[in-house]
C-alpha cells in the first residue's frame, strides 16, 4: 500500500524503488499491486501524482514486457553476493528488496549487469536491464548466448522498447552484445525484446 489504506499527507513512494520493486515480482510469476491514496476531496498530492505518473510512463512503453507476461526459465542474471546469514551457500543473484517501500530502497544500488526476464504474450524473450545504461554502452546478456543451454532458437531481432533507433548487436557464445543507441532518455530501467521470430 502507499501508506495506509487510507489517507496521510506526504504518503508517496520513489517512482525508481516502485518500478524495480515490480520488475523483480512480475519476472517470479507475481503479482503486484498498488493502491492510490487519495485527498479527502478525491485528488492525489503533487508527490503522488509525479509518483504515478513516472509509473506510468515506464509501464505506457514496456507494457507488452508487463502485462500477461510469464516468467521465462531463469530470474535473471547479473551480479551476486554470499548471504552472510547462510555460511557455506553458493552466491545468489543480487535482488531488489521487496516488502514496504522504505528511504533506503531509493538507494539500493542496481547495475546495468543486472538484467531479468520474462515472455511476453508474443512469445518474444524482454531483458529487463534494471539500470538506465549510458549512451553507446555495450550490454551483455548471457543467457542468449549461442553457447547458453537456455537457447533453443537464435535471436532474429532486438528492439529497445520506446526507441526507433536501429540497434547494432551480436550474438556471441558468451552473450548476446548489444550496443545502445547514442540516446535514451529512459527512467529507472530499459527492456530489449529478443524475438526469435524469422
Amino acid at each position: 500500500t502507499c501508506g495506509e489504506w487510507f489517507f496521510e499527507d506526504h504518503t508517496f513512494y520513489s517512482p525508481r524503488a516502485m518500478v524495480l520493486q515490480m520488475i523483480e515480482a512480475i519476472c517470479r510469476d507475481g503479482n503486484y499491486n498498488l493502491n492510490i491514496g487519495l485527498t479527502p476531496e478525491g485528488a492525489l498530492e503533487p508527490g503522488g501524482e509525479r509518483m504515478w505518473r513516472e509509473f506510468g510512463a515506464f509501464l505506457k512503453i514496456n507494457g507488452a514486457a508487463v502485462y500477461g507476461s510469464r516468467a521465462w526459465k531463469v530470474l535473471g542474471e547479473g551480479r551476486e553476493q554470499v548471504d552472510p546469514r547462510k555460511p557455506g551457500a553458493p552466491p545468489a543473484l543480487v535482488c531488489f528488496p521487496q516488502g514496504e517501500i522504505l528511504p533506503r530502497h531509493d538507494a539500493f544500488p542496481m547495475t546495468t549487469q543486472d538484467i531479468r526476464f520474462t515472455e511476453g504474450r508474443d512469445g518474444s524473450v524482454y531483458a529487463f536491464v534494471m539500470a538506465v545504461p549510458k549512451p553507446g554502452e555495450r550490454i551483455v546478456i548471457k543467457a542468449r548466448g549461442t553457447a547458453a543451454p537456455l537457447l533453443e532458437k537464435p535471436v532474429r531481432s532486438v528492439v529497445l522498447l520506446g526507441s526507433s533507433s536501429p540497434l547494432a548487436w551480436q550474438q556471441t557464445p558468451d552473450g548476446l552484445v548489444v550496443t545502445c543507441p547514442g540516446e535514451l532518455p529512459f527512467q529507472h530501467a530499459v527492456v530489449f525484446r529478443l524475438g526469435t521470430k524469422e
